[in-house]
């Protein structure tokens, strides 16, 4: 955390752990629509990421943690931060919900919402619907940068 990156990306990320934890156990015993989840999983794979997430984890306490950590942006991260940060998210991502991602989303530098795309359209192909972006994203973060280096450069 001590140097800044030039950029860092979000693709369908667990952004909030515990958020995450909570609309599986929904999924789970049936209620996600109830509790607010525009899209669910079937109890299966509910119990199956449950039980991939919690292993990970190793415990609750730890998911809060990290969910905790994520909220609040590194010192070099955030709106006025060196570092700009990405977030892509699809509307039918059933693995991670847009709910889930809302404290991240409230500190990053540009989110990117990808009408009707899954979890898996984050990874691969076909690319035509977030890959413009994404090189858009990086390549706007290295000029910042490179500027930002110049701009040092003569003030030396």
């Amino acid at each position: 955390d001590d140097e800044p990156f030039a950029f860092a990306a979000g693709l369908a990320p667990v952004s909030d752990p515990a958020r995450r934890a909570d609309y599986l156990c929904s999924c789970v015993h049936g209620r996600a629509a109830a509790d607010g989840y525009s899209v669910h999983l079937g109890r299966g794979k509910a119990v199956l990421m449950y039980l991939l997430q919690i292993s990970y984890f190793r415990s609750a306490r730890a998911m809060r943690a990290a969910s905790t950590a994520l909220a609040t942006p590194g010192k070099h991260c955030g709106a006025d931060g060196p570092t700009r940060t990405l977030l892509q998210i699809g509307t039918a991502d059933r693995n991670v919900p847009a709910q889930v991602t809302a404290p991240v989303r409230a500190w990053v530098s540009q989110t990117t919402v990808l009408e009707g795309l899954g979890h898996l359209a984050a990874f691969g192909p076909p690319f035509e619907p977030w890959l413009p972006g994404f090189v858009s994203f990086v390549l706007e973060a290295a000029a910042a940068l490179e500027r930002g280096a110049s701009a040092a450069q003569q003030a030396a």
